[in-house]
This record gives C-alpha cells, sequence and structure tokens, in this order.
C-alpha cells in the first residue's frame, strides 16, 4: 500500500460546493448569473486551481472557466471563486460543478487530489424555437405537424389566410399552401411560415408510378394502331 503524504501546512477541502448567487429556481435564457464555488477549509490556498465544468444532456463534459488565486496565506482558510453564466436553451437539463484542485507540484502527490462539489440541476426557460423547415413536402393522406420547442411549454396556434384552423391530419390536394404559426409563452413568441407541398400517389411513389403511367400510354397506343389498320 503507497502512503501519501502532505507538507504539515497542507490541508486538503472540508467540502466543496457551488450555487448561484442571489438566485433559486429556474434561470432564463440571455439573462446573466453569478455562480459561486466556495471551497472550505484549505490550504495553502495559493495551490488551489478551481474549475467549473458543465454536464450536458448527453453526458459530454465542458470546461467552462479556471481560476487560482495568488494568495501566500498559509493558514487553512475558505476560497470563494465566482463566474458569471449566461445560459441558453440548449443549457436545459444539464448540470454544472466545481471541482477543487490542490496542486503542490512535483513535491506534492501525483496526481493532485481533487475534491468535486455536488452538481447543480439547471432549467432554463427559453422562449419558443420552431424545429421545422421553411417549406415541407408531406404525402396525401398524411397530418402536418411542426415540432415548437420551448420552456415553459408553449402554446401553438395555426392560421391559414389569417383564420385559425386546426392542422390537417389528412392532407389533400386542397391543403397545399402557406400556412403561419405562431408560438407562444411567459417568456417570449415567435412566428413561423411554412411552405406545404401534398404529393399525392405518383410524386410519392416516383419512378415507379412513372413506369406505370408509360405502360398505360403505350397500350393506349397500341391499341390505337391496331383499330386504324
Amino acid at each position: 500500500m503507497v502512503r501519501v503524504c502532505f507538507p504539515s501546512s497542507t490541508k486538503l477541502p472540508d467540502r466543496v460546493s457551488i450555487r448561484y448567487l442571489n438566485h433559486s429556481g429556474p434561470v432564463v435564457e440571455g439573462h446573466q448569473y453569478s455562480l459561486h464555488c466556495v471551497v472550505q477549509n484549505t490550504a495553502p490556498i495559493e495551490h488551489l486551481r478551481v474549475t467549473f465544468f458543465k454536464v450536458s444532456t448527453n453526458g459530454e463534459q465542458t470546461v467552462l472557466y479556471t481560476q487560482q488565486l495568488n494568495n501566500d496565506i498559509r493558514e487553512p482558510v475558505n476560497g470563494s471563486f465566482s463566474l458569471q453564466f449566461s445560459p441558453t436553451s440548449v443549457d436545459d437539463g444539464a448540470q454544472l460543478l466545481c471541482s477543487a484542485m490542490l496542486d503542490l507540484g512535483p513535491q506534492g502527490p501525483q496526481p493532485p487530489p481533487v475534491m468535486e462539489s455536488e452538481c447543480l440541476n439547471t432549467t432554463v426557460h427559453f422562449a419558443p424555437e420552431f424545429c421545422c423547415s421553411a417549406k415541407l413536402q408531406v404525402r396525401a393522406g398524411e397530418g402536418l405537424t411542426c415540432d415548437v420547442r420551448g420552456n415553459p411549454l408553449p402554446s401553438v396556434t395555426w392560421l391559414r389566410d389569417g383564420k385559425m384552423l386546426t392542422p390537417p391530419t389528412h392532407l389533400s390536394r386542397e391543403d397545399a399552401g402557406n400556412y403561419t404559426l405562431m408560438a407562444l409563452n411567459r417568456i417570449g413568441k415567435a412566428n413561423h411560415t411554412v411552405e406545404v407541398e401534398v404529393l399525392h400517389d405518383c410524386a410519392a411513389r416516383g419512378a415507379s408510378c412513372q413506369a406505370a403511367g408509360s405502360a398505360t400510354v403505350a397500350l393506349l397506343l397500341h391499341q390505337l394502331i391496331h383499330w386504324l389498320y
């Protein structure tokens, strides 16, 4: 068993914690918040390196900021580190944390000891965002949909020629045209125009349908020639 020895003036942190300063609950996209990482009762603080991380919903970890104090205090003290954080919609559901590394150089333990905070869950409120293109091709008989993101969940209104309607669930030729979508939540609103093209049987089946049509025309020509002669 390898025993790690620290210099007599070294004290590992008792605890590492992360929180928002003067804020609790969900955050709003585009607003700025102060994240604080507190490292309790550690020394020497001049060798303490604190890093803020973001862990996205797919597990990817990103370094947001690293900070080291220029302080020669030798006795154990509390260290406070700050980061200005402006969340976006992609941060919804992510986790924030900070880690404290006591790096004593070559004479210290290798690798340097690290203590992490608990994860701070992030709920981001953001205005509606449309996730469909400006042009949609939909098969006849299918429904018309357009995904909308937002937190809180937005209400969505469909309009055609200025009139509200329920999006068609079984499209026909008459349903082709331009539609306007209006989405609203308490953070904001957004509009989106969609040009809908309805693909009928031949357009949907492509070459196979064209081949069948060509065969029908050839048969009619053969019958016509037979009748003339």
